[in-house]
């Protein structure tokens, strides 16, 4: 098991460990990128030998938020095309 040596392991660590102790083909990962760093790129490319693809997301503009809530709630969205929040 991964996370019985070392340090103690942050909980997003111990999180990473859980999800490598699995031995899934693949694994998603979501954290706020204010709790990721390098390091814990490298914590997992030492414990798996492959290098981990980060993927950033970026908000919706109010133009795709609109777009999206009409397309996925139509009835719901109907007039308020020009609704300022």
């Amino acid at each position: 098991m991964l996370g019985q040596r070392g340090p103690p392991l942050s909980a997003l660590d111990d999180l990473v460990v859980k999800a490598l102790d699995l031995q899934a083909d693949k694994t998603v990962l979501a954290s706020r990128a204010s709790e990721w760093s390098h390091e814990r790129n490298r914590f997992i490319n030492d414990c798996t030998g492959d290098v981990p693809t980060i993927v950033i997301l970026q908000p919706f503009n109010e133009i795709e938020q609109q777009k999206l809530f009409s397309l996925n709630a139509p009835k719901r969205s109907a007039g308020r095309s020009n609704v300022q929040c």
